[in-house]
């Protein structure tokens, strides 16, 4: 809580003390991550409400005039390899029956727990994820592989 304050201050007083940007009013949706440990000008945001959330943060920066020369921010989408392979390409739903595409499923009542928040999770046109193991779903802990979602089509 106290690095979260003190980056939301930062960042406000980056913004001209205009406060911070909205994304951030409400602590229960995102968090920061001292990047490396030793070094707390170096942090990562994680945002429950996925990639559309950070890119708003970023862009209500930019409309409050911006961090130039204060700071450098990049989202997960710029950190790409080129060329690669959207994790789509490799599924095979169409080769797995009802059931085990059932067996694959995480439950919702596991995914409403307080700790699936922390949980990586990845969509077919992602292009990078942790590992997918023989475990997946059975173990799940913010060091295990990323769980795929699957949109309604």
């Amino acid at each position: 809580r106290e690095l979260r304050a003190a980056f939301r201050a930062k960042l406000a007083s980056l913004l001209g003390g205009s406060g911070a940007p909205s994304q951030l009013d409400d602590l229960a949706t995102w968090k920061v991550l001292p990047l490396p440990r030793a070094a707390h000008d170096t942090v990562i945001l994680t945002f429950d409400g996925g990639r559309t959330a950070g890119a708003a943060l970023l862009e209500e920066i930019a409309r409050a005039g911006g961090t130039e020369g204060s700071a450098t921010w990049s989202s997960t989408e710029d950190c790409g390899v080129p060329g690669a392979r959207r994790l789509g390409g490799f599924l095979e739903q169409d080769a797995l029956s009802e059931e085990e595409l059932a067996e694959l499923q995480v439950p919702r009542e596991v995914l409403e727990k307080p700790f699936a928040h922390g949980l990586s999770y990845v969509e077919p046109n992602d292009t990078q994820s942790f590992c997918f193991t023989g475990h997946y779903g059975k173990v799940l802990h913010k060091s295990s592989g990323s769980l795929l979602h699957l949109p309604p089509s």
